[in-house]
């Protein structure tokens, strides 16, 4: 989560650590399955990050959507 003013909102992002590329990102007013699922189905269907290592915070939403689209993941 992040604030900005005196609002809080989900960023969804993915970085290529080697290139420092932003791959893709998403605002969200708030963070849940859904939206994490949808980040990673979007993010899946530009790129291939089938093997792909995802840093992810304590969300369970985040682990859910890794783990549905079969992805490596690391708290």
């Amino acid at each position: 989560m992040i604030r900005l003013n005196d609002e809080q909102y989900g960023l969804y992002d993915a970085v290529d650590p080697e290139m420092g590329d932003l791959l893709h990102t998403k605002l969200e007013p708030t963070t849940n399955n859904i939206l994490a699922h949808a980040f990673f189905a979007e993010l899946h269907e530009k790129h291939d990050v089938s093997d792909a290592v995802f840093l992810i915070d304590s969300p369970h939403s985040l682990k859910d959507a890794c783990s549905r689209h079969g992805l490596k993941f690391l708290y």
